[in-house]
Formats: structure tokens, sequence, C-alpha cells
């Protein structure tokens, strides 16, 4: 997945409140039941923070393309929409401190770290 990065809504967002709840896109899969990225699959989610491969210390301040980092939707609705097709996805809420934004466009932002709570995992992964 890849954002569009844009200044006006990366500083709107830096503005709002230090923690956002957002909505991440998982998949689950295995037996034993594990929660990978959509577009990374080789990254396994675990209780707690998870932490992204980026490098960014600063938001983005320019228009540009953020290809790294843990992108989420600021809209549930935004993230139903590209999970619809599929039984194994699983929506999660996740918290996010705007410390860790890279940069936000429309309803979808990046963060370098999001935390996802013990009871939100563990719900994700039981079987529909």
């Amino acid at each position: 997945m890849c954002l569009y990065a844009d200044p006006k809504a990366t500083a709107k967002l830096l503005a709002r409140a230090p923690t956002i709840r957002a909505w991440k896109v998982l998949i689950r899969y295995g037996r034993a039941g594990s929660l990978a990225s959509l577009y990374r699959r080789d990254f396994v989610w675990e209780p707690g923070v998870n932490c992204s491969n980026s490098r960014a210390t600063k938001p983005r301040k320019q228009f540009s393309d953020v290809s790294r980092g843990i992108h989420v939707f600021l809209r549930r609705d935004s993230a139903v929409v590209r999970a619809s097709n599929g039984a194994s996805f699983r929506i999660v809420p996740i918290t996010c401190e705007t410390t860790d934004l890279i940069a936000a466009s429309g309803h979808q932002a990046v963060f370098t770290k999001v935390h996802l709570s013990k009871q939100t995992y563990n719900r994700a992964l039981k079987p529909c």
C-alpha cells in the first residue's frame, strides 16, 4: 500500500488529540491463527506495540509517496470497503500517537508504530 502524503492533511491530523483511534485491515491465517498485514504478509502482528520498517523521524511536510510505515484507515467505513471481499480479513481498531505520524492523506495515514490491544488481538483471531 502506498500513500501520497498531503501536507495539509498531515498538519490537520497532528493538530488533533495526541492519541488517535484508527483502523487496520489484517488477515487471519494458519491453524493456530496469526494476524498479518494485507500487503506485507511476512509481518506478523502481535498484541501491544507494533513497529514499522520506516526510518522516518518527522512528519512529511511536502507532497511525496510514502510506502514504508504502518498504513491505517482513519475511518472504519474506509477499511470495510478494502476488506469487503474476504472472510479471513479482520478490521481491527488500533491506537496511534501523533508523535509517530509520518504522513496523512484523505482517510488514511502512515505511522512508525501503533498499538493493538490484547483484547482486540484475541477477538480478531476467533473464526468468523
